[in-house]
């Protein structure tokens, strides 16, 4: 069998290979090109892996360190749970102590005050009845000097009246100094460790 290729037959068949030596050249470069992206994806992943690693241990460090801050943050509560539980316990102590004091004295101030206005009542009353018998013994004279000694004793009973409250008003203003020194104290006491 011999072979009787014309020219042409050459020709077609050159061009023939030439396309197909085309089309594997194109479907080369496709394939290098996919596997060039998928290089770089894989080096891409790969990157992300080690950075996802590094953040990781990153965070496990901090982690760690936020681990031993909570543990010093609970050891800071625990002992001032501790303090603030003295604390209440001293001032219960004190406190209750003061509170006996201070009730007594001031069931003995209230006393002492219901006293005062109990006399200064009886002395209204007393001032009532000399001015109405003095009204009485003094009916002779004549309107106005009646009038006159009348006003003269209630001054006098109202000036004492007022000398009174004076002394009252010291009396009191000397508790409630004596009340302020005793609420410092007991503040000073609270609030000394």
């Amino acid at each position: 069998m011999e072979l009787q290729m014309t020219f042409r037959d050459l020709e077609n068949l050159i061009e023939s290979n030439i396309g197909d030596v085309q089309e594997q050249e194109i479907a080369f470069k496709n394939k290098a090109d996919g596997l060039q992206q998928h290089y770089f994806a894989s080096t891409t992943n790969n990157d992300k892996l080690s950075l996802i690693q590094d953040r990781t241990n990153v965070l496990g460090c901090v982690n760690e360190q936020i681990e031993r801050e909570i543990k010093k943050v609970n050891a800071f509560i625990s002992e001032m749970e501790n303090r603030i539980n003295h604390l209440e316990n001293r001032t219960r102590s004190c406190c209750n102590k003061n509170d006996v004091s201070n009730r007594t004295k001031l069931y003995g101030l209230t006393d002492h005050i219901n006293a005062y206005i109990h006399n200064c009542k009886e002395e209204v009353e007393l001032v009532k009845t000399s001015s109405l018998q003095f009204a009485k013994t003094h009916c002779q004279d004549t309107p106005l000097e009646g009038l006159g000694r009348m006003m003269m004793t209630l001054l006098e009973a109202l000036e004492e009246i007022e000398l009174n409250l004076e002394k009252m008003k010291s009396h009191m203003h000397c508790i409630n100094w004596k009340n302020k020194i005793l609420e410092e104290k007991l503040y000073n006491k609270r609030s000394t460790p």
